[in-house]
Parts: C-alpha cells; structure tokens; sequence
C-alpha cells in the first residue's frame, strides 16, 4: 500500500501520486484482499474512500486515483484453473502449505512441512491426487519458507495479470469495450457491450421515477389529504372552492373559520432532508436552478412568511402522509369514494416474483411436488416489449383490449385474489406488506369487491 500510495514532487513544488490513475486487481478482492485494504485507508492512510458494496462485499472501491476492483466478478472461477481457460499452458498455479503460514514459523528453512498444512481435505479428489503426486517428489528437498512463500505469491500475480490482459484485449477485440476501466463485473461489461454496439438508438424508454406527471401525482396526494381533513373543517382547496391566495403564495388549503392553512409538501419537489439526505448539494432534476437543500429552505422560508401574516399553519411531509394512508383502512376507503383518480405510475404494474402458499395444510394422502420453472427466459426470447415512451391516454378510451400496455382501472371481483389460471392477479396492501388472498370475498357490497389500480392490459 505505501508502494501505491507513494507521490513525488515536481519542480514546482506540487505533490502528485506515482501511481496515478491505476487500476488494481485483486482475485476475491470483495470478501478478502479488500477488506483489508479497506481498513488501512481509514486507520492508516486516513483516507475515506468511495465504495460500491453488496452487503458486506466490496465490488470496487475509489480512493485518491486509484480503482480497485474483483477479478472474481470478471471470471468466476479458481485462479488455479485460469491458465487453462486462456489456454497458458506455460503456466500453473503451485502449492503452498497455509496453514504452516504462521509467526513462528516466518523464517523456517528444512523438510517440507507435513501434506495436511497444504489442506488436501478440502481440495476435489483429482486436484487432491495431483497435489499427492506432486508432494512426493518433494520429500528430500528443503523447504525455505521466505523463499517459497515468495515466489508462490510472484506465481499468482503472474498468472492473474497475464490472464486479466488476455481477459481484457479479447472483450476489447470483440466489442470494443475496456471491462476493467468502464465496468466492475462481467454483467456490467456485457450490459455496456450491449446498449454501445447492438442496441438501437431510443429502443428503451427510461420510466420517470415519479411517474410521467409528478406535479400532478403530487397535487393528488394534498387533495386527498385535505379531502380527508375536510370531513370535518370547512378547507378550501383546488377541488373544492379553489386555492387561496396570501401575497406571493397561493396555499393548499385554507380554513377562513379559524385562519389556518393546511400545506401538503412534496418530498421530491420541496427537498425533504430525511427522503434525500445525501443530495442536499445536489442539482434538483427538475427544478435544476435549485439544489435540494436551497429547496428545503425556501419551503422553511415560505412558512415563516405566512406566519407573519397572522395565519396558523398545519404541514404534512409526503412520506408521513403515505404511512398513514397504508395503516388507515378508513382513509383508503374514503379515497376510493373520491372522484379524482390519479395518473398511471407503470412501475406499480409491476409486480412479479412473489410466490404464495395457497393452501396451508393439504389432507389428501397423495401428494406431488411441483417446480415451475422462472418464465423470463421464455418472455424474454418469445414475447414482445414496448419500444419507446408510451401515448398516455387520458379520454375518449377504447375496448381495453385494443391497447398494447398499461391500464388504470376498476375491477369488481368476488375474488380477493386469484387462485387459478382463469383469475385475475390482485394486489393489496395491509399496513405496510403486500398480501395475497386465495379465498371467496363474502362481502355483497360492490363497492368492497372493487379494487383500484395498474394492471398489464393481458390482466
């Protein structure tokens, strides 16, 4: 690491590193090398570096100019086994006794320590019959420890580093692509293959994370709220009486009687510190004159303004809104019998993946096991996909079954999910969990048997 780290000073008095812009490769760098390296930069060198992890391992990791990434991620398979991959005959992996690896025995020069110190128990029988007969031509000859334990680890550099070239000049004669320096994994080597040399330009549509009308998602929400509110207070609002307008600021809802506004922030638009609180300094994507945080301020500069006017205030924040209306069975009830609905967000169509036991306990006495296979290989290869961004579609519709995607809709069913192929697919959250049912709903009342939301057009 201090090799790495080095710097030099140039004539005009500035410090630079060595060893600039270098990619350095270790194999199992995520669970092994990396996590040590991990920990020199922040105890040693004092240096906290940029790290991309999944869960505990480390995928790649930034620090000053330097990149470290997993050669495992790239090819998934023992170090021993690469010079055959890449057809190095020249090269092979030796033998070194681990456990033999100890303090003591640092500076050991004599007989070659005993098979077990190599772990032949953990080796597959033929590398453990190799490593026997490797082993007994050893006997006689002395083992120095230093000398060994040397040139096993100049041995593994070598043929890492000649099969990482040979790894990186084919992808690179094949696509066009420098997986080490553009990508941390063979997958992300592959997706960037794909989308610069064999991807049509604009084939996939990029869905807004807010949907394709957020301002109008977010309007939703406050009128819901305030509708909610306005069981009992007299609030004026957009669907009800129009905004109020204070100076300046046009509110989301007024109470005359008691002089108090009810204001419903965004959390994307207003730039809530608990929803985004790694992008303060950040560009909004929207409102790109602002960063999030200079958007949070101006939301606490707006309130103290309409303060000072003599008005009460009452605020909820996006996200507090959303966990009430998920535990409140009352509210998404009251909800339902609104008339407004809101826009189509494509991604909560998509729900896939989830398996459900629909019978817990089975009395039968002949009983089989059934495993069906994943069925995206086969939609992948054998059905067709959306190109582009969609026509969203808000009057004058049409049969549903003359469209090709996405539908808002109400969909009265005695059934609270299905549980046969003839059944349509439901989804339904109870508190905060998503939760299939496969039994017969007893309720007559069709607005209970009636359930709002977006389905692939197929369901």
């Amino acid at each position: 690491m201090d090799w790495l780290l080095a710097t030099t000073t140039h004539a005009q008095g500035q410090c630079a590193m060595v060893n600039k812009d270098c990619i350095v490769i270790a194999h199992n760098f995520k669970g092994y090398d990396g996590q040590f390296i991990l920990n020199y930069l922040v105890h040693t060198a004092c240096i906290t570096p940029t790290v991309i992890m999944n869960g505990t391992k480390i995928l790649s990791m930034q620090a000053l100019d330097l990149k470290f990434i997993d050669s495992f991620n790239y090819l998934p398979f023992a170090l021993a086994k690469m010079p055959s991959a890449f057809g190095l005959k020249e090269l092979k992996k030796g033998y070194f006794p681990h456990f033999f690896n100890t303090e003591a025995n640092q500076n050991y020069v004599g007989p070659y320590p005993a098979a077990s110190f190599y772990g032949p128990d953990d080796m597959t029988s033929s590398a453990r019959a190799a490593f026997y007969a490797w082993y007994e031509k050893q006997q006689g000859k002395t083992f120095n420890f230093h000398e060994e334990f040397l040139s096993y680890c100049m041995s593994d550099v070598d043929i890492l580093q000649r099969c990482c070239a040979q790894f990186r000049r084919t992808i690179n004669e094949l696509v066009k692509v420098e997986p080490f320096r553009e990508a941390i994994t063979f997958a992300s080597t592959v997706n960037l293959a794909y989308r610069c040399r064999f991807m049509s330009q604009d084939s996939i549509a990029i869905i807004p994370n807010l949907g394709y009308h957020p301002a109008r998602q977010f309007s939703l929400k406050a009128s819901r709220w305030l509708s909610w509110l306005g069981r009992d207070l007299p609030i004026q609002h957009a669907w009800d009486g129009g905004e109020v307008r204070f100076g300046n600021f046009t509110v989301d809802g007024y109470d005359e009687n008691m002089r108090t506004v009810y204001e419903f922030y965004g959390c994307y638009w207003q730039g809530c510190p608990t929803c985004f609180p790694d992008l303060a300094t950040e560009t909004h994507l929207h409102r790109t004159q602002y960063t999030y945080n200079s958007l949070y301020e101006l939301t606490l500069a707006r309130e103290l303004a309409l303060k000072e006017q003599g008005l009460k205030l009452v605020t909820l924040w996006e996200h507090d809104f959303d966990k009430q209306f998920q535990k409140n069975d009352t509210f998404q009830d009251f909800v339902r019998e609104l008339e407004f609905q809101p826009p189509l967000n494509p991604r909560e169509a998509l729900y896939g993946g989830r398996t459900n036991a629909t019978r817990l306990y089975c009395v039968e006495g002949d009983m089989r096991y059934v495993d069906v296979c994943s069925l995206y290989p086969y939609v992948l290869k054998h059905r067709s996909f959306p190109m582009g961004h969609p026509e969203v579609i808000t009057e004058d519709f049409q049969d549903v079954i003359s469209y090709f995607g996405m539908v808002f809709a109400l969909h009265q069913s005695t059934w609270l999910s299905g549980t046969g192929a003839d059944r349509a697919v439901y989804k339904r959250y109870i508190n905060t969990d998503l939760l299939v049912y496969g039994e017969q709903c007893a309720a007559s009342d069709v607005r209970q048997t009636t359930r709002a939301g977006g389905w692939i057009k197929e369901e």
